[in-house]
């Protein structure tokens, strides 16, 4: 977990990472990029989720030089309470920041079906109200590093974040993936999908899929077509 205290013009260049990156937005903008799709802005309460830790970028404006975040630019500029300063003349962005680990095994049939960036916003009045208060916790935990038990507060804080984060999407735009997402709530399709993600080399058919699950061929296509 880190915060970066960042004024324009600044942009650093974040590599790809074994599980998954995180990001939230608590003042001023930034621009985010990942390799393969155009810029977007982020601004106050929004967060994205990088399920693969993909590489990405994040910049005062697009266009910007970049600095690779290694541990030079850390050695340089991470203050003692652990804060990353980018200085300069323009305007001021803060930005929570966070590298979550996983069980590659309990994890990666999930992290499978997330697309490589989960954008959300906590404007959403559905969401937004819980996001923004788990935010508001976990901004607060940060800034009081040195309290006791800050760090362990701030680490689960950002777990049940996580989940919220990925629940926010289910329910809202979501995408290809998050009908899948959502089938796992149903136990003959989540039975299948798990079947398939062990055994993917096997010759399936509808019929050999319905056999395996202990359903009929049409109960297993009108529960697949639920989701």
């Amino acid at each position: 977990m880190a915060t970066f205290d960042a004024r324009a013009p600044w942009g650093i260049d974040v590599a790809a990472r074994d599980g998954a990156a995180f990001h939230a937005v608590v003042a001023g903008t930034c621009w985010f990029t990942t390799d393969g799709h155009p810029p977007r802005q982020l601004v106050p309460g929004d967060l994205v989720l990088l399920p693969g830790g993909a590489r990405h970028q994040l910049s005062a404006e697009p266009g910007l030089p970049l600095r690779p975040f290694d541990d030079r630019l850390k050695r340089e500029l991470v203050t003692d309470d652990g804060e990353l300063v980018l200085p300069g003349p323009g305007a001021r962005t803060r930005v929570l920041c966070a590298g979550c680990g996983f069980d590659a095994d309990v994890a990666q049939p999930l992290l499978g079906l997330l697309p490589p960036v989960l954008h959300v916003a906590t404007a959403a009045p559905e969401h937004g109200p819980g996001l923004r208060a788990l935010l508001d916790l976990l901004a607060a935990e940060c800034r009081g590093r040195a309290d006791t038990g800050a760090d362990t507060a701030a680490a689960r804080l950002l777990d049940v974040l996580l989940v919220h984060v990925v629940r926010a999407w289910l329910h809202g735009t979501g995408g290809p993936g998050a009908s899948w997402l959502r089938g796992l709530r149903d136990p003959v399709v989540a039975g299948a999908l798990a079947l398939l993600h062990e055994r993917p080399g096997d010759p399936w058919t509808l019929q050999s899929l319905a056999e395996a699950v202990h359903v009929s061929r049409a109960t297993l296509t009108r529960r697949f077509g639920e989701h």
